[in-house]
């Protein structure tokens, strides 16, 4: 584990795959591109993007890491930094988004239409 890196550091991830649905499938795509195990990533909220013209469609996720992957290289973790993360299986130019400045919108759940509710 690197010095300053902590695991209570909050990630948001984006761009991730629109196939996925659930966390535990999060999970287990996340394990394969950290290559960590699948017990050392905790996820918090799974969600539709906000970008309905987006091609193709994604979710984007908060998540924590109990250690520290290689590929966020030796960036202590209260820095504002962000990542590209190559989507297993995926194309080669298919690029997930890690960061941690959490700079724009993020959406923490999609319920299904019929459960909208506004006043």
């Amino acid at each position: 584990m690197s010095e300053g890196w902590s695991s209570k550091v909050v990630y948001r991830l984006r761009k991730l795959p629109s196939c996925i649905s659930d966390p535990r499938d999060a999970a287990s795509l996340l394990s394969q591109a950290f290559s960590v195990p699948t017990d050392q990533i905790t996820i918090f909220s799974l969600a539709d993007t906000l970008d309905r013209w987006e091609d193709p469609p994604s979710k984007v996720l908060t998540l924590q890491l109990k250690c520290r992957p290689e590929c966020l290289g030796d960036t202590k973790a209260n820095d504002t930094s962000e990542w590209s993360i190559q989507i297993p299986r995926g194309k080669p130019n298919e690029m997930m988004i890690l960061n941690t400045h959490f700079k724009g919108m993020t959406v923490l759940s999609s319920p299904p239409p019929d459960k909208h509710h506004a006043e």
